[in-house]
């Protein structure tokens, strides 16, 4: 099988509560982390969202079509290197909210 990626000799930003916004990652990026986290996302709350993107700051938003909130945006500088930490009840929601993002 073949390898997507390796972590292997890189250097990862943890996981961290409340620490894990947008311009921080792409700061940790700059600053030589290979790879970043996002906050854990609460799945049903990501599966009702619309992806819009935001021009002005080169990001995807994920904003909620109940009450318009940026429930996760992500910055272009974070492709490829970003993992997305998913909170869901169920596996199927847990799915649904990933293949959104």
């Amino acid at each position: 099988m073949e390898k997507l990626f390796s972590i292997s000799n890189k250097l990862l930003l943890a996981p961290m509560v409340r620490l894990g916004s947008t311009p921080f990652r792409v700061l940790c990026l700059r600053h030589g982390a290979d790879y970043v986290f996002t906050e854990e996302i609460i799945a049903y709350k990501l599966v009702s969202c619309e992806r819009i993107y935001n021009a002005d700051l080169n990001t995807f938003d994920y904003v909620s079509k109940k009450d318009k909130s940026t429930v996760l945006r992500v910055s272009e500088a974070e492709k490829g290197r970003l993992f997305l930490q998913i909170g869901a009840a169920d596996r199927k929601t847990a799915l649904e909210a990933a293949l959104i993002v």
